[in-house]
């Protein structure tokens, strides 16, 4: 397995995943096809807010993850922050989200703190990432989405 940057080329293939993650209970509700057309715009744009990586299985799309860092002092210094994390189904139990977290990691080097969001009822995922250290925090978060 291969984890690389997203290239131009990818689009076709996020935009069918990234729709698949939306309807398949990982995320709390599906979203409109435009943000996700959007996002992969602004990562192959270079956008600093937003980061791309595919993951490739014998050189076919197998997945991705979308990651974000900020600067928090909570923890007094960066915090990647993964947005989403998908495995084709053709592809899960071969260890490749365990792959990716660690990449990411390896990514940076410096980070204080990784941070996710999970749905509780992917208790698969939730396993895996605690497996890899993570805890979940006594927060609720909030949120102001724009019209």
């Amino acid at each position: 397995m291969k984890i690389r940057e997203f290239m131009p080329g990818d689009r076709a293939a996020f935009l069918e995943m990234s729709n698949d993650f939306y309807h398949s209970g990982a995320a709390a509700s599906p979203i409109p096809s435009e943000y996700a057309e959007k996002t992969f715009d602004e990562i192959i744009q270079k956008n600093p807010d937003i980061h791309g990586l595919m993951l490739e299985e014998q050189g076919r799309p197998a997945g991705y993850a979308l990651y974000f860092t900020h600067w928090s002092c909570e923890v007094g210094g960066r915090v990647i922050f993964l947005d989403e994390l998908y495995v084709s189904p053709t592809c899960r139990g071969r260890g490749y989200a365990a792959d990716t977290l660690l990449k990411i990691e390896e990514l940076y080097p410096d980070a204080a703190a990784f941070r996710l969001e999970v749905c509780m009822s992917n208790q698969k995922a939730i396993s895996l990432y605690e497996r890899f250290g993570y805890e979940f925090l006594d927060y609720h978060q909030m949120r102001k989405v724009r019209p």
